[in-house]
């Protein structure tokens, strides 16, 4: 019988890469399906090279260019992450291509000049500590209520856009139709999906992917 571990993370985790690592090599999957699709990939490494360009061009010293640079370019560790991990262990790897809107490249380097003139008025030490007090708080809130009665509460109160956007459903049915899909694939499999942790919560209208696979059984683990 296929294992299903649904991995929780934290997509502005400034230290997701070797948390995820880490229980990457602890579940020893023989499949990772990873939230999103190869373009993203791409368009992150976009946005990093318009950025750096940016952080050269300000005048400001390399330390603080540095921090400022891992503070706005963490997000989409987790695709790069279980990439390499994948790689370096021979273990199979995929993208479950849920829809999710590419941006242009003038997109992508509006983003870059208005993060920077938005992170340029902050202290980066101090940003980088908050952002990790956060993401560790989160982490904390979230291990508290998995797997009890009040999970969709908590659902609830983190993240209550998503209850207001179609997307996530209707992103969540693809993650699920691409994942047993694979099942069909990989029989008697550990198959390990990473995604953000809302996706593996418990939610009020039932529409998230742990929602519709729990007939898999699947366990559940952050990464904090």
């Amino acid at each position: 019988m296929t294992k299903i571990v649904m991995i929780g993370t934290i997509h502005t985790d400034i230290d997701g890469e070797s948390r995820l690592n880490r229980i990457l090599t602890d579940i020893a999957p023989d499949l990772v399906i990873c939230e999103g699709l190869e373009e993203q990939e791409l368009e992150h490494q976009k946005y990093v090279e318009v950025f750096r360009s940016l952080l050269s061009n300000s005048g400001m010293n390399t330390s603080v260019q540095r921090k400022l640079l891992e503070l706005s370019t963490t997000s989409l560790y987790e695709g790069r992450t279980a990439k390499m991990f994948c790689e370096k262990s021979g273990t199979s790897f995929s993208y479950f291509n849920d829809s999710i809107d590419i941006p242009t490249d003038k997109e992508i380097e509006d983003r870059a000049k208005s993060t920077l003139e938005i992170y340029s008025a902050l202290d980066p030490e101090k940003a980088l500590e908050l952002r990790r007090k956060l993401t560790a708080h989160n982490y904390a809130e979230a291990n508290i209520f998995l797997n009890t009665p009040n999970e969709d509460m908590f659902f609830l109160l983190y993240d209550p856009k998503n209850l207001d956007k179609d997307g996530f459903g209707h992103r969540d049915k693809k993650m699920e139709d691409f994942l047993r899909q694979k099942i069909a694939v990989y029989p008697n499999a550990t198959i390990a999906t990473v995604t953000g942790f809302s996706h593996i919560l418990q939610d009020p209208r039932n529409v998230s992917l742990y929602c519709r696979i729990r007939d898999l059984n699947p366990k559940r683990r952050l990464i904090g």
